[in-house]
Parts: structure tokens; C-alpha cells; sequence
């Protein structure tokens, strides 16, 4: 099986590539800075480097706020025929502050009590009924980004005339104190933390479940091909003996030491399966 990993090119990133070569039979890492996606045709189509982006069986995308829309569009596209651990509209939401909020109180998840202004009059009333100190923020942005710490009322006044000209909504939210407002220590910092080798749980699970969604795959196309006696495509050959391929053999319902009858005929081949011997009797 063939696996991707979609990143700028993180040590977590790396060190899941690693660990993703000891379960597929090719592992690449894909710089999602040179990915494109065309749309509009008959067909829409993704470019690596200006190339029709390969099949792989498992791919597992991840960058920046930058790249919200166009991870969306990527695994939008691909989902149909390859395993992606991530749906196509968490990456949209993940990267909005705003959106991800919602979906928190959509599921009762715990949050600090957040504001969405998109004026500086609404945002100087917001600030007269809350405590200090608060946090300000933009919708976009991650590590750090975008984000304010307003200590006084006088302060958080001045970033609400700055966050105001940039003609869009922001965000004042309740502050919290972790001993250190907005980390992303990747892979290396719970790694570190919890002695245990992350990214090689990862990769295992993204094998198992890329192994799944292949399985149920290959069933639906069973299901699809119903009672069809003819399937093309191109014959294996092991030395001198024939393979037939594995849809084949599974749409058949043959199994190994049933009783068949093979007729040979140039250019075709019929096996049929016969009642065994004690089936007979």
C-alpha cells in the first residue's frame, strides 16, 4: 500500500513519515506548498509540481490557517477513493476560531467565555462588563498569531480601534492563565512528556484503518458487480501459473479446496465450482 503525508515539511511531520515506512510499501512526504487544484473542467484535477498528483491509499493532510481552504478542496476530491483520518470540513473549521467555538458549544465542550465583535462600539461595550485581563483575537490564525493581551480597559480600548480597521469580526475572550496562553509543541512535546513513540501509534493506525476502508471498498464493489460474469483488466502470472485477480476470487465464492471443474479454450477460461464429495452424500 501506498501512504502521503501533505505538511510544510514539520519534525512531526518527519518523524511520522519514519514510522509510516515500517507499515506501506512507500511513504512520501508531499510539500503542500506546491500543490494545486483545478476545477472548473470535466474532471477536477490536483498538481504536485505541475504533475497529476499519484494514487496513494492513505493520505494524511495537514498545514497552516494558510492552507485551510485548499486542504479542504484536496481531501474534498480525494475522499472518495483514499483514506484520510481527517473529514474535509475540519480543516476549515479548525482553522476559524469562530467556527471551532461553535462547534464546542454545539457539543458542550468547555471554553472560556467568548465575545465576537465586528465594531469598535460593540467591542468598547463588550469591554465594560467583563474582567481583566482579556484576550483579543483574530478568527484565523494559529501558534500564537493575531493574538492580544489587554491588561486595562485603556489598553484594550487602543487594539479594538486597530483590530476595528481591519474591517472584520474579532474576538474578546475570557483569559486563562496556563503557565505559558497558546503552545503547539507538535509530536516532540507530548512525545517528550509521555515517554511514549506517538507517531509510531499513528502510523499503526492510520495502516489499520487504511487497511479497513480498502476492505469495504472492495465489498461495495461486490456488491456493485452483483451477478456480472465478465471483468477486464490485465492478467499476473506467478512463473508460468495464472493469478486471477482478487475481486475475482472473492465475487466467485470459491474457496481454497472446493471442488471445481476449469475448462480451457484458446484465448478463455471457465472454472466452475462443483459439489464435494460430501455435498454428495
Amino acid at each position: 500500500m501506498k501512504a502521503a503525508i501533505i505538511s510544510l515539511g514539520s519534525i512531526s511531520s518527519k518523524w511520522l513519515v519514519d514510522e509510516l515506512k515500517k507499515f506501506f510499501d512507500v511513504v512520501d512526504h508531499i510539500d503542500i506548498q506546491e500543490l494545486e487544484v483545478s476545477l472548473g473542467q470535466k474532471k477536477a484535477e490536483i498538481l504536485y509540481k505541475g504533475k497529476p498528483l499519484p494514487k496513494y491509499d492513505c493520505i494524511y493532510a495537514k498545514g497552516s490557517f494558510r492552507y485551510a481552504v485548499l486542504l479542504r478542496a484536496l481531501t474534498t476530491l480525494l475522499q472518495k477513493d483514499t483514506y484520510m483520518p481527517l473529514k474535509p470540513g475540519s480543516y476549515t473549521i479548525g482553522h476559524d476560531k469562530v467556527l471551532t467555538h461553535l462547534k464546542f458549544q454545539e457539543f458542550g465542550v468547555p471554553q472560556p467565555t467568548t465575545y465576537i465583535a465586528s465594531t469598535a462600539d460593540a467591542g468598547k461595550k463588550i469591554i465594560k462588563k467583563i474582567p481583566f485581563p482579556v484576550i483579543m483575537k483574530l478568527p484565523a490564525g494559529t501558534h500564537g498569531k493575531g493574538v492580544m493581551l489587554a491588561d486595562s480597559p485603556e489598553s484594550a480600548s487602543s487594539m479594538i480601534d486597530a483590530l476595528a480597521l481591519l474591517r472584520q469580526p474579532f474576538l474578546i475572550q475570557e483569559y486563562i492563565e496556563t503557565d505559558g496562553i497558546n503552545l503547539s509543541p507538535g509530536l516532540q512535546g507530548i512525545t517528550k512528556v509521555t515517554k511514549i513513540n506517538v507517531a509510531s501509534i499513528l502510523a499503526e493506525f492510520l495502516f489499520k484503518q487504511t487497511k479497513a476502508f480498502r476492505d469495504k471498498g472492495k465489498e461495495e464493489i461486490l456488491k456493485e458487480l452483483g451477478t456480472v460474469q465478465e471483468i477486464e483488466g490485465s492478467m499476473d502470472f506467478r512463473g508460468n501459473r495464472m493469478l486471477l485477480p482478487e475481486v475475482v476470487t472473492m465475487s466467485s465464492k470459491i474457496k481454497e479446496g472446493d471442488d471445481v471443474v476449469i475448462k480451457t479454450v484458446k484465448g478463455r477460461v471457465e472454472i466452475t465450482k462443483t459439489a464435494s464429495k460430501k455435498e454428495k452424500e
